[in-house]
């Protein structure tokens, strides 16, 4: 994931150097904005937020969230991501 924090609106963006775009509004204080992003992916995947899992770089731009057991794949990212 290549984070967006202060982002007008929420929304996966689009992909870039393989990595999806994901813009939240929350400011990037205190890692709240990587707890929000956690709480919006969720969301967006329809899962509960056990299921979204931050792999690494808790505090960087870069970051790789493990999404376990996904009921919907957002519009956006359909066309990216191929499902078994």
């Amino acid at each position: 994931v290549l984070a967006t924090a202060w982002a007008k609106q929420e929304s996966f963006w689009k992909v870039v150097w393989d990595r999806v775009k994901v813009m939240v509004k929350k400011a990037p204080e205190n890692v709240q904005a990587t707890e929000y992003m956690r709480k919006f992916i969720a969301a967006s995947f329809s899962v509960n937020l056990r299921n979204v899992e931050l792999l690494y770089w808790e505090t960087s731009q870069n970051k790789a969230f493990l999404i376990k057991n996904p009921l919907v794949i957002p519009e956006k990212l359909k066309s990216y991501i191929e499902l078994p």
